[in-house]
């Protein structure tokens, strides 16, 4: 979401459209009214009921190195299918943003998409 968010700052004529699962935790309305509230369209991304939102965490270790952890949620809950429906938003997209977040075959789905759109992806 932060990727999304910054995207959405950065673009002057464009839309930013993010696509996720919410869970439907209390951190949900919080997630959500954050992207809203720097223009981010939120339209793509769908509730999982009874599983809470994704999370992730940047550490910086004492030498200066960075890790991460991300713990899936409701993220991690994509089928196939859903991901190909998201396929005729990607064809309009001019660049898309892809990450691991989510199960790998929603990656896959989404890169093939836009590949064949001749839109631009890059692995975040």
């Amino acid at each position: 979401a932060n990727q999304a968010v910054a995207a959405a700052r950065l673009a002057v004529d464009r839309q930013c459209r993010f696509a996720c699962h919410f869970g439907t935790d209390l951190h949900t309305p919080m997630l959500e009214q954050a992207l809203l509230a720097d223009g981010v369209d939120i339209s793509a991304c769908s509730r999982c009921e009874g599983v809470p939102s994704g999370h992730g965490y940047v550490l910086l270790e004492p030498d200066g190195a960075v890790a991460s952890i991300v713990v899936g949620g409701a993220n991690a809950d994509w089928t196939e299918q859903q991901a190909a429906e998201l396929a005729e938003v990607v064809r309009s997209a001019s660049i898309v943003l892809l990450q691991r977040e989510v199960p790998e075959i929603v990656n896959e789905v989404i890169a093939a998409a836009a590949f064949e759109a001749g839109v631009p992806g890059m692995l975040g």
